[in-house]
């Protein structure tokens, strides 16, 4: 009877604690506690589907990190304390920022009224802009145990409230212990944000539904593919790289099912009909997003939705002479040369097994001898010559953008014509045709087979690490000069140099059958009719 006294008055001082400070009783959901357990790394997201729950663990997180504690768990278990990427506890008091995609919304009727309801009562005071937003909030720290009366500061930490519609000068002014973003920031916003956190070695949080294709850069830090370098002309890329040389990083995904009620511990708070109800009126790309919390960052890429790096990108190995080989050349003025080798067995499979996307390339005799070098021609040092080998691995087809069928003034030929005549490499200007038909032929070569270990038609070698990463990546914008959009209309395409070269071939005949008869002879090559500006293509059966 005794035991049974003593548990009631434990129920009893509970429930007044939780109506004293709602915080005490916070059941966090598994992706939230995840979101926890991997508190000592510098970048932190939890991408997930709607109603996950990311928007209270933005607000409970944001006031553990501010107090220093999570009160929700005992005084001794190992995330009772708040630590830092360091797994020193965060010094207290703190400065913390917490960042919407708006005031009006993002901030004044969700977050904001999120931390009255959990903030613990008499432990704040706040200060609000002229808009009667809230700017500022003081959490009282004065009962922290390890709390520095020393800090100016003392005994408040302060937590502001801040959103992506502002200036991004503004982010560059605050050098936080702590970051949480609730929904994900534009790239800009973002760096200055990691930039606040070198001085401090805080860490930077996210809570997000990532359904915006302008959000790929955080796909690309959680998930990076294996060892990639941001191209040349990526500058941003090479910036955000440069931060985040050794840092280190965590994402914890989940599903609206991961936040079902369940009534035994008090976590989650949705129910299963109600799920299934809401999915029944999304697209399949919209459930994967707001149901399953898939981040598709891909979202209005073009081939993101079929891209699977487990199953398209497989082992090197070197070109089999017994299958057929073609090549093909994104040639671009101000931009190096993209090329890709292919190889296609007498299952029709295409893989993509040498890529070469060098800026250092500038001229057509040094893009020669990268291809003869890819192909493994002979060379005589002595004379500084290329022999071609006698292997069967040269390409039967060399496919090149029209572009390059323009006249160098110079030399009064144009860059196919100096590949022929000057190189002995022939090649043969791909074919425009529709565009939006040309783009959608790669797509059945992307997509599965049959069953659960059918390969796509087209897979990658681990070696071609650029054309990895732009193939899902790739997409078109709007200019974002509002004057280009009015004047030109035309789309810009987004990591788009080595997927051209994709197009290219994807829109051949990929019948082994059709080119196994060029092998031993029957190749496309150029002659040169010298007419005004034309030059004149024709296939030529047999050998030369």
């Amino acid at each position: 009877m005794q035991n049974e006294d003593e548990y009631l008055e434990q129920l009893a001082r509970r429930a007044a604690m939780m109506r004293k400070n709602k915080l005490f009783g916070f059941v966090p959901n598994k992706p939230q506690l995840d979101f926890m357990e991997n508190q000592d790394n510098f970048l932190l997201a939890a991408i997930g589907a709607n109603k996950l729950g990311k928007s209270t663990l933005v607000c409970v997180e944001g006031i553990s990190h501010a107090m220093g504690i999570r009160p929700f768990f005992p005084s001794g278990h190992h995330l009772h304390t708040v630590r830092m990427p360091s797994g020193d506890q965060i010094r207290v008091p703190n400065v913390g920022q917490v960042v919407a995609e708006d005031y009006p919304n993002g901030v004044d009727k969700i977050q904001w009224p999120m931390w009255q309801e959990w903030l613990p009562r008499d432990s704040f005071k706040i200060a609000k802009t002229e808009r009667g937003v809230i700017r500022e909030l003081w959490v009282d720290v004065s009962w922290c145990p390890w709390a520095d009366k020393n800090d100016s500061n003392y005994p408040w930490s302060i937590v502001y409230f801040m959103a992506y519609e502002q200036k991004r000068k503004k982010f560059a002014g605050i050098d936080p212990d702590w970051i949480l973003n609730d929904e994900p920031p534009p790239k800009a916003v973002w760096l200055e944000q990691i930039r606040g956190l070198v001085s401090t070695g805080g860490k930077w949080m996210g809570a997000m539904t990532c359904i915006d294709n302008e959000q790929t850069y955080i796909y690309d830090i959680f998930f990076p593919p294996k060892d990639h370098k941001p191209a040349e002309s990526d500058k941003e890329g090479q910036r955000t790289q440069t931060l985040l040389t050794g840092a280190s990083t965590h994402c914890v995904t989940g599903s609206m099912y991961d936040n079902l009620l369940d009534e035994e511990t008090g976590s989650g708070g949705l129910k299963k009909e109600n799920i299934e109800m809401f999915a029944s009126l999304l697209t399949d790309e919209e459930r994967a997003v707001r149901i399953e919390g898939k981040m598709l960052h891909l979202i209005g890429t073009e081939y993101g939705a079929l891209w699977d790096s487990d199953v398209h990108v497989v082992p090197h190995r070197e070109p089999n002479p017994d299958h057929v080989q073609i090549m093909a050349a994104d040639a671009h003025p101000t931009k190096p040369y993209a090329m890709l080798w292919f190889e296609i067995d007498p299952h029709n499979q295409v893989y993509v097994y040498a890529e070469s996307f060098d800026k250092s390339l500038i001229d057509i005799p040094m893009i020669s001898d990268e291809i003869k070098q890819v192909e493994g021609w002979e060379r005589d040092e002595y004379r500084k010559t290329w022999r071609e080998r006698s292997s069967a691995v040269e390409p039967v087809y060399r496919l090149i953008d029209p572009l390059a069928q323009s006249l160098d003034k110079g030399k009064g030929l144009s860059a196919i014509q100096q590949f022929a005549i000057e190189h002995d490499l022939y090649f043969v200007p791909w074919m425009r045709g529709n565009k939006a038909n040309r783009i959608r032929n790669v797509k059945p070569l992307l997509k599965r087979g049959e069953g659960p270990h059918a390969l796509p038609r087209l897979t990658v070698s681990e070696n071609c690490r650029e054309t990895i990463f732009q193939i899902p990546r790739y997409r078109e914008r709007m200019p974002k000069d509002p004057e280009t959009q009015e004047r030109t209309g035309a789309m810009i395409p987004v990591n788009d140099d080595l997927v051209q070269p994709i197009i290219a071939v994807a829109n051949l005949n990929l019948n082994f059958a059709d080119y196994e008869s060029m092998k031993w002879g029957n190749r496309a090559k150029i002659v040169n009719m010298n007419r005004g500006n034309s030059t004149y293509l024709r296939h030529v059966v047999g050998g030369w």
